[in-house]
């Protein structure tokens, strides 16, 4: 049976993030006269180069809005569901912000990310909640992955050299190139490129 990854980035969708950054926008000119430093920023950080506790106010006021409510990208259930049908086992790995920890406020997240999976149908055969910095090619391999789908454009980098990468395109990856990344703009495109790999 082959194994497959998916991680959050690849299942939320790019307007919900636009709107997310629209969001942060007006929150960080008016409480700190903040500008936009980076557009194609993949993370709030990168976006306005926040401190820690600027970021920590922000995430407070954002994050029942941006990480429960929002729904998934179009397509996703749908292509999610085929692929399990396929005997394809799907395997999540999560950097949410705090999600590993081991206290009252990690379990939260967790129970937060698992519910908005099964607000938006996303099923799934098991989920690895980690570091948002850790070595997620690391994981893949010791998971025995065979095929990652991903956004961001650090793990779309590293995880790539070992493994099949699949870049969900947005303008904060366009750089991300190479011989074992292969480039989708949907779920269609996924199922089908996923297909193609199993033959």
């Amino acid at each position: 049976m082959a194994q497959f990854l998916i991680i959050n980035g690849s299942v939320f969708g790019f307007v919900p993030r636009a709107r997310f950054h629209t969001k942060g926008k007006a929150y960080f000119y008016k409480k700190y006269r903040m500008q936009v430093v980076d557009q194609n920023g993949f993370d709030v950080n990168q976006v306005f180069r926040a401190n820690k506790k600027q970021l920590s106010k922000f995430w407070v006021k954002q994050y029942f809005k941006y990480c429960i409510t929002q729904p998934a990208r179009t397509g996703a259930k749908e292509a999610i569901s085929k692929i399990r049908k396929d005997k394809t086992k799907v395997i999540i790995i999560t950097g949410r912000m705090l999600s590993y920890e081991k206290n009252f406020i990690g379990a939260f997240m967790r129970r937060s990310v698992k519910f908005w999976l099964w607000k938006n149908g996303i099923k799934h055969d098991k989920i690895v909640f980690c570091p948002e910095n850790d070595n997620k090619a690391e994981l893949c391999d010791g998971l025995g992955v065979d095929v990652m789908i991903e956004d961001k454009p650090q793990n779309v980098i590293s995880i790539s050299k070992t493994i099949p990468t699949i870049c969900f395109n947005a303008s904060y990856n366009r750089d991300c190139d190479g011989e074992n990344i292969y480039r989708v703009h949907n779920w269609d495109e996924v199922y089908s490129l996923i297909c193609d790999m199993e033959k």
